[in-house]
């Protein structure tokens, strides 16, 4: 009696907000908010499977209910510390779909509002480096992140809620720098075609080509619009750059991130630094490097620390310390570079070369990011990345939300690379002692 006196509720609720709207002279804003009160209020439910339910049942909106199951459930097994609860966690994510992305989607879209409705619930969740990707965004994301891929070489960045696509990247030597494109820069139109009217997926595809075929791309910078003719070709991403000073014997290494073929890339540059009798001492670039792939640093660290070394130490019991197993190392001064835009791998390469080589660190505080992430594929090409542990320093340091301070705080001016000059003169008081 009482299911069925809820269920009668219920209905009598829905039918006398649908005769509200049909009835009162339509406000868009005031409709909205009474629409969001509404919903928030109904949606008092236990789990997310129900709110699914409930929003098929009523056909409003249309989405894949199986898939936001799936993506519950992704989180259940792997995120690494407690879900909020399950009933707070639904009226969450149905108040942040409503009020962020309701009027921003097609509600006649699945896609559309299925993307927006696992937004809502990693942003409910409170993951803040869980992301959903589409089959075409975890596509170039794994492009990007392999190092090889056919483009133009840039890396960008989705703003749903403020509907624009900035560049967060150039690659050194690639077709975009070499045009004239720069980080910051925000995609306005592909071929002519409006990025708003592309959205991100078409932003991607129609950026996408053929090597040898040119893309015209419009950006906004300052205020004005600028068109770039890029020609697409094959790229191996360069992610590690080098010079060394004959006459002081001192080696500057960037490393502009950790990426599938950036351990190989560094294995080479070293070969040839210690194969040259002049090289006494190394400069390690990490500023404005914002990370990449665990494996990846923990391999160029081997390459320079003693076998046995402690590499990463993990919190949550994820897993055990990962070691240096390999032969080779590197026994000449060193110092790392950094800045804010130092973040998650390349702050363990920083705090690990810290506290296994006593490396001196020059510049700035860099930006705090101490949790490590997964990305699970779904059936239809889509992913989901996942904050699954903590990672440390060797010791056990967490920098999550603090950063690693330097040892020698220096700014830089417009003008001049003071941190790189503080850091010669470092060096050279090292190698001259």
């Amino acid at each position: 009696m009482k299911k069925r006196f809820g269920a009668l509720l219920l209905l009598l609720l829905v039918l006398s907000t649908l005769t509200f709207f049909s009835c009162k002279g339509y406000d868009q804003k005031q409709a909205r908010k009474e629409r969001i009160a509404f919903w928030v209020d109904t949606i008092s439910t236990k789990d997310i499977q129900s709110v699914a339910a409930q929003l098929e049942a009523w056909h409003f909106p249309l989405f894949h209910s199986n898939k936001l199951l799936l993506i519950e459930q992704k989180f259940e097994t792997a995120y690494y510390k407690d879900l909020p609860d399950k009933e707070t966690l639904a009226k969450e994510t149905a108040r942040i779909y409503l009020e962020t992305y309701y009027d921003q989607t097609d509600i006649q879209s699945e896609e559309e509002n299925t993307y927006a409705i696992i937004t809502s619930y990693i942003t409910a969740v409170g993951d803040k480096y869980g992301v959903y990707r589409s089959p075409v965004e975890y596509e170039d994301y794994h492009e990007y992140l392999s190092g090889e891929y056919v483009g133009i070489g840039v890396s960008v960045q989705n703003d749903p809620e403020n509907k624009i696509i900035k560049i967060t990247g150039v690659t050194p030597d690639g077709p975009a720098e070499e045009a004239g494109l720069l980080p910051g820069d925000i995609i306005y139109a592909v071929n002519d075609q409006l990025a708003s009217d592309l959205g991100y997926d078409g932003v991607l595809s129609a950026a996408r080509g053929e090597v040898g075929e040119t893309v015209n791309i419009t950006v906004l910078r300052d205020a004005k619009t600028l068109t770039f003719s890029i020609v697409r070709r094959a790229l191996a991403d360069k992610t590690v750059h080098y010079a060394l000073d004959e006459e002081s014997g001192i080696a500057y290494v960037r490393i502009t991130q950790f990426k599938s073929t950036t351990a190989e890339q560094f294995f080479a540059v070293i070969d040839e630094l210690e194969a040259n009798p002049s090289t006494k001492a190394y400069i390690f670039d990490v500023r404005n490097n914002t990370g990449g792939y665990l494996y990846t640093v923990v391999d160029v660290l081997s390459y320079l620390t003693r076998a046995g070394a402690t590499i990463v130490t993990f919190s949550e019991k994820y897993s055990e310390p990962m070691y240096d197993t390999d032969d080779h190392a590197v026994e000449k001064p060193m110092i790392v570079l950094t800045n804010y835009y130092t973040v998650s791998a390349a702050e363990l390469f920083t705090a690990s070369l810290r506290e296994n080589k006593d490396c001196e660190i020059v510049g700035e505080k860099t930006y705090g990011k101490g949790v490590m992430q997964n990305t699970f594929r779904l059936s239809d090409g889509s992913s989901i990345t996942l904050t699954i542990s903590e990672y440390n320093s060797p010791s056990g340091i967490n920098y999550d939300g603090i950063g690693i301070a330097p040892d020698h705080e220096v700014k830089n001016t417009e003008e001049s690379d003071m941190q790189l000059a503080f850091a010669t003169e470092r060096l050279l008081e090292k190698i001259n002692k």
